[in-house]
């Protein structure tokens, strides 16, 4: 698409080591890099370039509908199958804690699978916090009241209440996982942890061979999708078998929901899709197939001073409705900045330090007046039917 975007040439350079990929961002062999984890924007980032000037860091606020990221529960395993265990997991994961404790309080609990859709997700939904004596009262209503001397809870045919997480074996899952270890063994119940190199904690994941899993989708706004991971047809095949390499990862089947999993597909007015959507966010919390995690509404970039964003009415930084605003294109590189910027630290000559917050398109916390959705990208709700915007949306 010759003249639809900035950059004449991009160049993808795969770095595996993040901390390499941060030093050669250090030495300006790369214009940008992500700064959103805490550890990188209150500690690494404190470096001699960003305070005279010549990397410039940015919190960009945007509109992206959140990721379901969090806990994903194999209804087709033992334990599992069984609503009371799954509400105790609920209470049992404390969440609050690993924001508080791994990401200083800068990110949110995210509510709901699929929040954040702005004209079809139910804000109403909020997660279940945690509890020790809500999860201990569900946990025994499934059959589990006697706590063996290792202060696992356990039925009386003794089998204990103990599940595998499955999760990427990287340094920040494992101290975030073993704090949700921690925590829920108060509640009695044992989170094993089965943190696996990635691609085999993947392959395994589509093989449908977890129990619990850990997993982010990027799901691509206007519309959300319910589909690829609640139809039954991506649970089971025709001979009743669990259906392996699909992303209905809860292996949940249901005519109920396939109808509406269909509705929100097929549907061609804004109220026939955000009915069908609210319903199937409704079944997922009250079901507690899902522990929703985290979420933000922002990213934190660092850049080079010669990497341009655009600043101008129609576009703060980037257009609102994007995840990652690289993937926007409409950054450039400043070629006089660039020279002035090497000759400066040739000199030792510094520029004043920058840390900009753009919030412009920023959305209030939920009750709260929402501004004017068309800046978006997505459609406007109609006083009555009308039929909807012919977008497609791509599954993970």
């Amino acid at each position: 698409y010759r003249y639809r975007f900035n950059p004449d040439k991009i160049v993808h350079t795969v770095v595996r080591d993040e901390s390499k990929a941060f030093e050669l961002f250090r030495a300006g062999e790369l214009e940008t890099f992500y700064l959103t984890r805490p550890d990188y924007w209150y500690e690494k980032s404190e470096i001699d370039p960003v305070y005279d000037g010549y990397i410039e860091r940015v919190t960009y606020y945007n509109r992206y509908p959140k990721l379901p990221r969090g806990l994903y529960l194999n209804v087709s395993k033992p334990l599992l199958d069984d609503i009371d265990v799954r509400l105790g997991i609920q209470y049992a994961t404390n969440w609050q804690k690993v924001i508080d404790v791994m990401f200083r309080g800068d990110f949110q609990r995210l509510n709901s699978f699929n929040e954040g859709y702005t004209l079809f997700s139910d804000p109403t939904i909020e997660a279940r916090p945690f509890s020790i004596d809500k999860a201990r009262e569900a946990f025994a209503k499934a059959g589990f009241v006697e706590e063996g001397r290792d202060g696992i809870l356990r039925r009386a045919d003794g089998t204990k209440l103990s599940l595998s997480l499955t999760y990427p074996a990287i340094s920040l899952y494992d101290r975030m996982f073993a704090i949700l270890r921690e925590e829920a063994k108060k509640c009695g119940f044992d989170l094993r942890l089965d943190g696996l190199e990635v691609t085999v904690a993947y392959k395994k994941e589509m093989q449908k061979q977890h129990e619990i899993t850990f997993g982010s989708w990027l799901i691509s706004p206007p519309m959300p999708d319910f589909h690829q991971f609640m139809h039954s047809t991506n649970a089971y095949d025709d001979k009743g078998n669990v259906k392996p390499q699909t992303n209905n990862i809860f292996v949940w089947a249901r005519p109920d929901t396939d109808v509406l999993c269909d509705k929100v597909r097929t549907g061609r007015t804004v109220e026939e899709v955000r009915d069908a959507t609210q319903k199937l966010q409704h079944i997922i919390h009250d079901e507690c197939i899902f522990v929703p995690a985290w979420s933000g509404d922002f990213m934190r970039i660092g850049s080079w001073r010669w990497a341009r964003w655009p600043d101008c009415e129609n576009t703060r930084f980037s257009p609102p409705v994007v995840y990652d605003p690289h993937e926007s294109f409409v950054f450039w590189i400043d070629e006089e900045m660039l020279a002035d910027t090497r000759e400066a630290m040739r000199t030792n000559r510094k520029f004043p330090e920058s840390n900009r917050i753009v919030d412009e398109y920023r959305l209030p916390p939920p009750g709260q007046t929402r501004p004017d959705p068309e800046p978006t990208g997505e459609p406007e709700a109609p006083p009555a039917p009308e039929p909807m915007p012919e977008e497609e949306t791509g599954e993970s």
